[in-house]
């Protein structure tokens, strides 16, 4: 069975038909193949659910384990993947989380080449990943957040994340 994607992270995906275009447009996608083969190659894996049998999109997502090592986990403390919530799937969200904040701050892989926000209307900044694609719709609480990521990394000319559907520069339309 081919995973694509794993229980709360994203991956960086690479598929046959659209090998080129991920792989101009995902510089990690090796690194975090690269990185998984190592992890789960000829090794014994034992897939574990949360609550929902298949996510919205139909997709077998899973925690993976080799032995006593989350693979899932390890891939977001390493800076292969980023955490995401999908609930009601959300067993592991706080531990995700905090690999993920660890992976940020060390500045590991995807998190290599992160831009500040300068646009923050506080004292406080915002990380924002503009140089491969990991954010979705899901990703953001409303369209205003999401239409601000967008416009960071370059709004129409870099959609790098591939929020605006449609090409008409109004991104995740669907949000409030």
């Amino acid at each position: 069975m081919l995973l694509k994607k794993f229980k709360e992270i994203e991956i960086p995906l690479q598929t046959e038909v659209c090998k080129s275009f991920l792989s101009t447009r995902n510089k990690n996608y090796k690194e975090a193949k690269d990185e998984l083969t190592r992890l789960i190659r000829d090794k014994c894996l034992t897939l574990k659910k949360d609550i929902s049998e298949v996510d919205k999109y139909d997709r077998l997502l899973r925690y993976v384990y080799v032995g006593e090592l989350f693979v899932n986990d390890m891939l977001v403390k390493n800076g292969y993947a980023q955490a995401n919530e999908y609930p009601p799937d959300t067993k592991y969200a706080d531990l995700f989380e905090a690999s993920e904040l660890g992976a940020k701050e060390q500045k590991l892989v995807i998190w290599s080449e992160i831009m500040q926000d300068s646009a923050s209307n506080d004292d406080s900044t915002v990380d924002i990943v503009c140089s491969s694609n990991v954010y979705n719709c899901d990703d953001f609480k409303t369209h205003l957040e999401a239409q601000s990521v967008f416009e960071t990394c370059g709004g129409t000319s870099n959609d790098v994340h591939q929020l605006d559907q449609d090409k008409d520069g109004k991104v995740c339309e669907s949000l409030k």
